[in-house]
């Protein structure tokens, strides 16, 4: 096994997990690719099918992923805020997706994070409603 494949099985899993199916060829096309200036890429779509099994056993079977959308959009509801807001929390949380936050913190955190800061950065943090539905829910606005 080498992390080539690792890494070839998991896109390819990963596509089909988040219901964007690619083509094994096309991976197999892409990492090839990818990696012709730096040893190639020498495995063809049945390895990534028959790694597919072990990376899916390791994994046991568990391919259930949580995105932190649904909780933010559930608590911008409970909040009454203006679509401005909302969709600048949105956008905070895609930003999340170009770091590790989503491997380190549970998805309701990262929602709850780029809410506040959203809130913040508007301006809006100052009203009551706001402070007594964060103070709820035990969130400090000091940190």
């Amino acid at each position: 096994m080498t992390p080539n494949l690792v890494v070839a099985t998991c896109l390819y899993l990963a596509t089909k997990i988040e219901e964007s199916p690619h083509h094994i060829k096309s991976v197999v096309s892409e990492m090839k690719s990818a990696l012709k200036h730096s040893g190639g890429f020498c495995f063809e779509a049945q390895d990534i099918a028959e790694f597919e099994y072990y990376l899916l056993e390791d994994l046991n079977f568990n391919t259930i992923l949580f995105h932190p959308y649904r909780s933010l959009l559930k608590f911008t509801k409970s909040l009454q805020l203006e679509e401005k807001i909302t969709e600048e929390a949105w956008a905070i949380t895609n930003d999340t997706y170009n770091s590790d936050l989503l491997l380190n913190f549970a998805p309701h955190l990262i929602a709850l994070a780029s809410l506040k800061i959203a809130i913040v950065v508007n301006k809006k943090h100052e009203s009551i409603t706001v402070k007594k539905w964060f103070q709820n829910i035990n969130v400090d606005w000091s940190q």
